[in-house]
């Protein structure tokens, strides 16, 4: 097998959360807002927590947060489907899934090297931003499920 694969279903990847997509509710609670999941490609990017020395690795600046998804929980995502009012044979059902996609060093895209580094990808693939704000959506609620790893923080407030 080449660099890409399924991951396990027990495999823990983080989300890497800006402080911006993210919003303090009533309660004093750090909450995901739409923008948690944003991705150009529409294929958000995570890290494989196996691979991880410790948390704050995935972290990009100071304030950022880490989320967690289980990687069973994102396959078993349901009710994603485009035209759910016409007949089945009209309806489009998008599956998630986990691909590891490492970053090796020296890559043609001039990427940093992340060898952690995996997409959520749906089949078949998201083809607008309505479908793709319902899989954000989908993947913000299984996020805030689970304990922050690390909750985002305001920069006077930095760890």
């Amino acid at each position: 097998m080449n660099n890409q694969s399924i991951l396990e279903d027990e495999e823990i990847v983080y989300r890497r959360i800006r402080v911006e997509w993210a919003r303090v509710n009533d309660d004093g609670r750090w909450v995901l807002t739409s923008q948690a999941f944003n991705d150009q490609g529409w294929k958000p990017s995570v890290d494989r927590k196996i691979l991880r020395a410790a948390p704050a690795d995935s972290q990009m600046e100071p304030t950022d947060g880490i989320a967690q998804l289980l990687t069973a929980e994102v396959r078993a995502t349901t009710g994603l489907i485009h035209n759910p009012e016409k007949p089945l044979a009209d309806q489009v059902t998008y599956k998630l899934d986990v691909i590891a996609r490492p970053i090796p060093p020296n890559n043609p895209e001039g990427l940093a090297e992340n060898l952690s580094h995996a997409q959520i990808e749906s089949d078949p693939t998201v083809a607008s931003r309505s479908r793709f704000d319902r899989v954000k959506e989908a993947l913000s609620r299984l996020a805030m499920n689970r304990d922050w790893v690390i909750p985002p923080s305001t920069p006077a407030n930095t760890h």
